[in-house]
């Protein structure tokens, strides 16, 4: 398509958006787009923690039994798996913002909605439809967030923009507890809901579409042009031909996905995010039980947890600075070996003390650090055209391990020996991911194609 521009208009220059994106220097409205993303995929961080927070008012006053609880804290996680592999298209079809916007408006629509339900079914309906919202929404939050931000900041970003998940859970988490002593379990709901349409509605009002989107499109030159501007980008006068490297003639990006030269690192990318958040929804899920179980208080529980969370900011920021400087293999080749370093020293210690919350706040900065980052790696080995399909595509296979954790864990507890070594069971998935990390970096380019793209 490019090379068609420049042959048709051979009299305008072309000004190729994804070379001067790279250099572009970090504006103010950069910042601010930023930042608006990260309060975005706070949403997210909070839906995780609505149900877990609501779940025990929920059941005690509509006396449900623990299956159909299990069936209420599952709903969010199946929309975001099936909305990931039937929703993530849209956004290189439509645009970042609109699937944004749509994506945030449903799920804070259900969100609000799970508040006023009055029965099983339909809170789980209203779960499952926040969960398709958000699975729009968040991989092109992810993507708009990079595509706006010079080369050398663009893992950063991705990065801050996965923190604001934990920060979503736990500042969420603590609005809502105290409202519940007034509003009761309605008023979790109400936080949620409330919170993502007021970004959503934000949203409408400042946040641009995707300057690579709109070089794709001859009719939306007129608005890229604004835009390249309002990021400080130094553009010919017109009349000039935007054109993206690479871009090609329309097709589907999900078939895109399986071409000759990324099909095996796509295969691979998915192992990847699936052992990583198998590791990441284990923990997060069985950690306060695996911690009780170690004879601590409720305060040193929540303690603990906090360390675990904080770490993984941490760590997520840390390596993101790293990943520029040494790469990805390397830096997550050694996040997964001292996540299994800590998991196995773990469960060397038989009480709460010093030692083992600076062990577990260790063990969280490997875990959800290299969760963060291996979404920067899928986003940047992808190109525009189909990125939030690729990241969509990652983010479903990966949620499958949110789905299988759980039930592992309760395997592991329930068996009085395996529970002993609980804290052990993310070695296995971190050897997983760690092998096949190593194959992608012998068998594909993809270490050399997210040097080039930044």
């Amino acid at each position: 398509m490019a090379d068609d521009q420049d042959r048709a208009r051979p009299e305008q220059q072309v000004v190729w958006v994804d070379t001067l994106l790279q250099r572009l220097p970090l504006s103010r409205f950069a910042i601010a787009m930023l930042m608006l993303c990260i309060a975005a995929g706070m949403t997210e961080g909070y839906d995780t923690v609505v149900m877990a927070l609501a779940a025990p008012m929920i059941s005690s006053a509509w006396s449900l039994a623990p299956h159909q609880t299990g069936l209420l804290l599952s709903g969010s996680v199946f929309g975001v798996v099936i909305g990931s592999f039937a929703l993530s298209p849209l956004g290189d079809r439509w645009g970042r913002r609109p699937s944004i916007l749509l994506g945030l408006a449903c799920a804070g629509i259900a969100t609000l909605c799970g508040g006023l339900a009055p029965n099983l079914w339909s809170l789980l309906t209203t779960r499952f439809v926040a969960g398709l919202g958000l699975a729009l929404a968040f991989p092109n939050v992810i993507a708009l967030a990079m595509e706006l931000m010079p080369a050398r900041f663009r893992t950063l970003a991705v990065v801050l923009v996965n923190c604001g998940y934990p920060f979503g859970s736990g500042v969420g988490g603590i609005i809502a507890a105290h409202l519940v002593p007034w509003y009761g379990f309605k008023a979790i709901f109400l936080v949620g809901g409330i919170s993502t349409l007021a970004i959503a509605g934000l949203s409408f009002l400042v946040l641009p579409e995707s300057p690579l989107f709109l070089a794709r499109k001859p009719a939306a030159h007129d608005r890229l042009r604004a835009l390249l501007d309002r990021l400080g980008a130094v553009t010919p006068g017109p009349p000039a031909a935007y054109a993206v490297h690479g871009a090609t003639a329309a097709r589907s990006p999900v078939s895109a996905l399986f071409e000759r030269e990324r099909r095996l690192a796509t295969f691979l990318l998915w192992i990847l995010t699936f052992a990583n958040m198998t590791i990441v929804y284990y923990l997060f899920t069985w950690l306060p039980s695996i911690i009780a179980s170690k004879g601590a208080t409720a305060q040193l529980t929540i303690l603990a947890i906090s360390a675990f969370s904080m770490g993984s900011v941490g760590g997520g920021i840390v390596m993101a600075f790293l990943l520029a400087r040494l790469g990805p293999t390397i830096v997550l080749s050694c996040a997964y070996a001292m996540t299994i370093a800590t998991a196995i020293a773990l469960c060397t210690f038989q009480t709460v003390g010093d030692l083992f919350l600076a062990t577990l706040a260790l063990c969280g900065a490997v875990t959800g650090g290299s969760q963060f980052c291996l979404n920067a790696v899928v986003n940047q080995f992808y190109p525009s055209a189909m990125r939030a399909t690729a990241s969509g595509y990652a983010t479903g296979v990966g949620r499958l391990g949110a789905v299988i954790a759980p039930a592992a864990g309760v395997v592991i507890m329930s068996n009085p020996t395996l529970a002993a070594i609980a804290f052990s069971a993310p070695a296995v998935p971190a050897l997983v991911a760690l092998t096949t990390l190593l194959l992608l970096q012998l068998k594909t380019r993809y270490s050399q194609v997210i040097e080039v793209v930044g």
